[in-house]
């Protein structure tokens, strides 16, 4: 690898531990600012920040093509997603990909749509900083942009705005239930993609999670949630098992009885 200023290149920034699992890079894009007499190079990166790296690292890449790089499109990449950027022969991502934004505690993050559920009502999104997982439409937006494999986040809603289309939700499930708490007459409830829940995760009566419902199937009855204790359910059951809540609520994931449960749907209970 040849090195000299003004090179475009992929390095990484910092180390973030994960858990017992190690530890994992943060890499951003920059270019060489100038070589030094001791065998280092100093990298700008876009975002502005400087650090210095050995010139022949492993942790510095040079980047194939002219990638057009900006200050909220420079990273965060994995390592693995840093190498297939470098290796691009283009600057346009190679084949047809759907490039979408999705929501996480009010954050966005930007990725490629890996899978769809069979409806379709929920999709699964790798993300260019290497979270995975699935989401519903409420919680995504399909982008308008020249280069989304450039983009990662976290983007606030207000750039995202500038850059997407809402996905609106695909499919409704409605469903009556007679609550247990006093004060509280028979309710009418709709259920949708990306509505946060209280929902039984499990055949015990004390075992209530909060979740989020990332597909809702009504021709078959089913109604998918994922768990914020990290079990997955695909309900054929009674879906007044779940109760639909506003997002504000920042209690503990869980579990609860069933009376607590309800106690916390009475006062973040979503109304018309």
């Amino acid at each position: 690898m040849t090195l000299g200023k003004g090179s475009l290149v992929l390095a990484l920034w910092r180390l973030t531990r994960v858990w017992s699992f190690g530890t994992a890079g943060v890499w951003y894009a920059g270019r060489v600012q100038r070589t030094l007499p001791d065998g280092r190079v100093r990298i700008r990166f876009c975002h502005g920040k400087v650090r210095l790296h050995a010139k022949d690292s492993f942790d510095v890449i040079r980047v194939k093509s002219a990638l057009p790089f900006g200050k909220h499109q420079c990273g965060p990449y994995t390592r693995e997603y840093a190498r297939t950027l470098a290796d691009l022969s283009e600057s346009i991502w190679p084949g047809k990909s759907k490039w979408v934004a999705v929501d996480r505690e009010s954050k966005w993050y930007v990725g490629r749509v890996t899978k769809v559920a069979s409806n379709p009502s929920a999709w699964h999104v790798a993300e260019n900083n290497g979270q995975k997982g699935w989401h519903g439409a409420t919680s995504l937006r399909f982008l308008k942009h020249k280069a989304p494999h450039l983009l990662s986040g976290p983007y606030s809603p207000q750039f995202i705005d500038t850059i997407s289309v809402k996905a609106a939700p695909r499919t409704t499930r409605i469903a009556k239930f007679r609550p247990v708490v006093k004060g509280i007459k028979e309710q009418t409830l709709s259920f949708m993609e990306g509505q946060r829940v209280i929902g039984s995760a499990s055949i015990k009566p004390n075992e209530w999670w909060m979740g989020t419902i990332v597909s809702v199937r009504r021709d078959k009855g089913i109604t998918i949630i994922q768990f914020d204790n990290g079990k997955r359910l695909g309900s054929p059951r009674a879906i007044h098992d779940f109760r639909p809540i506003t997002p504000i609520f920042t209690g503990q994931s869980g579990p609860y009885t069933l009376a607590q449960a309800e106690r916390i749907w009475k006062k973040y209970r979503l109304t018309d």
